[in-house]
């Protein structure tokens, strides 16, 4: 079985998470729906306004959970 981008439902994911770069200067490097695994440890919770702003301003979609399809604006 394949493994999937998005865990499923959890009381503690977040809707939106924005993955910041390793090298602790804050720079977006992509935005994902909340339990993408993708996201990994340098990820931090975001509202739905922020995601919209940061694809609108160039950072990058995941392109394993699709956040820019899933906001159906893009």
């Amino acid at each position: 079985m394949c493994c999937t981008a998005r865990a499923g439902p959890s009381a503690s994911a977040p809707d939106w998470v924005v993955q910041l770069s390793v090298g602790g200067d804050g720079k977006r490097v992509a935005v994902h729906v909340g339990g993408c695994r993708s996201a990994g440890r340098h990820a931090r919770s975001v509202s739905r306004d922020q995601v919209m702003r940061g694809l609108a301003e160039g950072v990058e979609p995941c392109t394993l959970c699709r956040p820019d399809t899933e906001l159906g604006s893009f």
